[in-house]
């Protein structure tokens, strides 16, 4: 009874797959934005501010706790409304928490949906509700009053249906890692990339299939017949799948490299002559701490170190940084190093 079950979910997912890609290929077109010259600075929204404004909208979203659903249809109103037509800088965030707007009204329930002069003063978008509504107006006018487009979220949580579908023992080895978390780890990457004006090049599809692809490959080790699988069903081209991750693998990259850092401050003692006793000191938590931060062979808590391993792979470089820090005979710690005070700052 279990396998019939999995045998007619996978053929709804198929099919419910199928209209996505049917849907797509009738609407979907390249959204391109040229890149400004000076004389343009003023006159045309380029790529690096469309970007900006992506992060502004997921910042929005997560403010008044938004579905992934929501920001996701926002982005594609976004970037085809600005396929459509020429719009100045200093009307960006009135479109971009108007394209919100619409989206709410589709995903959210309507308890949820705030109203438009609360969504102006929460966003701080600088605009009116009146200037709201009156763009969003525009908007619909565009756009031929079309708004429930295929997005590239929607075919992620397929692709990764089929995947636990067809390979139920995907996350087996990952002990703290269920579906349901797997799915909002990919969802979060996905939304990173959707601040990436070099996807706009490649279909909501491929742009999922590469994401997911990149995962596979961290994840399993024949991540290449899963990829091939979707790709069959997907129709996509060798070529075009193999740009996009790269896209998509560069920007990650460059993702992680601007996420926080840990920083420490030295502070000096107040009496430099003057040695803290053992008896103040306790050597088991210092110990165990000094472990936690620099020591590779440190074995805590599972769900912890699971959490952590990427931040630390990120923030130390991949080099132990354990020989700064210097203890004497005594326990006490180096005069030469005053205590490190850690501290979180964003680069």
């Amino acid at each position: 009874m279990k396998l019939l079950r999995g045998f007619w979910d996978a053929k709804r997912l198929t099919s419910t797959l199928e209209e996505a890609i049917a849907k797509e290929a009738s609407t979907w077109r390249p959204r391109l934005l040229k890149a400004k010259v000076n004389q343009d600075a003023d006159l045309e929204i380029g790529p690096e501010e469309r970007d900006e404004a992506v992060r502004w909208l997921a910042t929005l979203s997560t403010k008044v706790q938004a579905y992934p659903e929501t920001f996701a249809m926002s982005v594609s109103i976004l970037d085809r409304f600005l396929n459509a037509v020429k719009a100045r800088p200093k009307y960006l965030r009135c479109i971009s928490v108007s394209c919100f707007f619409l989206a709410a009204k589709i995903n959210e329930e309507d308890e949820a949906i705030p109203s438009a002069g609360e969504l102006v003063r929460v966003s701080e978008c600088g605009c009116t509700a009146n200037e709201l509504l009156r763009m969003e107006r525009i908007i619909l006018d565009k756009l031929g009053w079309n708004l429930k487009d295929v997005t590239a979220l929607d075919f992620l949580h397929i692709f990764h249906a089929l995947l636990t579908t067809y390979q139920p023992q995907l996350l087996d080895t990952y002990t703290c890692m269920t579906p349901s978390r797997h799915l909002a780890h990919l969802t979060r990457k996905l939304q990173r990339c959707m601040a990436c004006h070099q996807v706009l090049g490649f279909p909501g599809s491929v742009v999922s299939l590469a994401l997911l692809s990149l995962e596979l490959e961290m994840l399993i080790p024949d991540w290449l017949a899963a990829t091939f699988m979707l790709q069959k069903m997907v129709k996509v081209q060798n070529e075009s799948l193999i740009r996009c991750r790269e896209v998509i693998a560069r920007h990650l990259a460059a993702q992680r490299d601007m996420t926080q850092n840990l920083v420490y401050i030295i502070s000096a003692p107040a009496n430099k002559s003057a040695k803290r006793k053992v008896a103040q000191i306790q050597d088991d938590d210092i110990y165990d701490g000094i472990k936690r931060l620099y020591d590779q062979d440190w074995k805590g808590d599972p769900e912890v170190v699971a959490g952590a391993t990427e931040d630390v792979a990120m923030v130390t470089g991949g080099v132990a940084c354990s020989s700064q820090l210097r203890q004497d005979r005594d326990g006490n710690l180096s005069p030469t190093l005053p205590p490190l005070q850690p501290i979180t700052a964003m680069i």
